[in-house]
């Protein structure tokens, strides 16, 4: 029973490791070779931990080596765009210039109404708006619109809007970035006047409080416990 826990423990922590240093994409934009290196991982790491006879060495190798070969073409796709083009791809364009590209449609096994229903995702119901739209390698759709239809911008009506700059969480559920706070060019001191002004006895009390480069906050402290 110890021995299994154990064998548990060490494959959980391994693959939690692999994974870490593998990638940080998401499961919607993975890569075709992330993808099937994640399935891979799963199913070698539930072969050690369903059979115990097999040597615990015996199962961590094939995890290794899958790591390997992923990092190999990590390497390679940066390197190389015809490597690139064979396990990343490139992207396609399915909609130009207002019109759908129908043998792109038919080449990557998409309908219509497959193409509608991502274009009401990406927030656009009227196809007549669309200009171009692209089919990007991690299978996500980016959306350009008619320059005539986009939103207006702050430039387009003649406003002067100064830029925030990067937003510092300086406090998460109670907890402080000290790196955060040295980066964000604020101090101690300061952090304990921005608790006073908006009445927080102590770090523990603040759900969330970030800080622009503009000097912008956002305070919100932790609901009191029912």
């Amino acid at each position: 029973m110890v021995n299994i826990f154990i064998r548990t423990l060490i494959i959980y922590i391994l693959v939690i490791v692999v994974l870490r240093v593998g990638g940080k994409s998401e499961v919607g934009q993975m890569k075709p070779s992330e993808f099937v290196f994640m399935l891979l991982i799963a199913d070698l790491a539930a072969t050690p931990l369903a059979d115990d006879n097999i040597p615990l060495f015996h199962g961590l190798m094939p995890i290794l080596a899958l790591l390997l070969g992923q990092m190999t073409i990590s390497i390679l796709t940066l390197k190389s765009r015809k490597m690139r083009k064979i396990f990343v791809g490139q992207p396609t364009i399915l909609i130009r210039h207002g019109k759908i590209i129908q043998d792109e449609l038919c080449r990557q096994r998409i309908c219509v109404d497959d193409l509608l229903e991502q274009l009401r995702v990406c927030g656009y119901c009227d196809i007549k708006k669309i200009d171009t739209a692209v089919l990007e390698p991690s299978g996500d759709l980016s959306v350009f619109p008619w320059q005539k239809d986009e939103p207006l911008s702050a430039s387009d009506i003649g406003l002067d809007v100064p830029q925030t700059g990067v937003c510092f969480t300086l406090i998460a559920d109670g907890h402080l970035s000290h790196s955060n706070l040295k980066k964000s060019g604020h101090n101690g001191a300061w952090l304990e006047k921005m608790l006073k002004k908006h009445g927080a006895a102590d770090i523990q009390d603040v759900l969330l409080l970030t800080v622009d480069e503009c000097g912008g906050v956002y305070f919100q402290s932790k609901e009191a416990a029912s």
